[in-house]
């Protein structure tokens, strides 16, 4: 049987987006983004970060990339 105590991140992880992202109805919500800077800045991965860190557990530490983006 499964730790009880363990669960599935990619789910958590899910959820936390889902309802950032969308209402109980499943339409969608707004959201702020700062202005892009650069080609490799991005607002929108910035955001997802700072959701994550806030909806996701206290235990759990989210890692964004070192720096902008060098190639799609």
């Amino acid at each position: 049987m499964a730790n009880q105590s363990q669960t599935d991140l990619s789910a958590e992880t899910f959820f936390a987006l889902r309802n950032r992202f969308f209402d109980k109805e499943t339409h969608p919500r707004n959201f702020p983004l700062r202005q892009k800077g650069s080609t490799q800045d991005d607002p929108l991965d910035e955001y997802i970060c700072r959701c994550l860190e806030s909806d996701l557990r206290p235990d759990l530490e989210v890692e964004k990339a070192s720096g902008s983006l060098i190639s799609p």
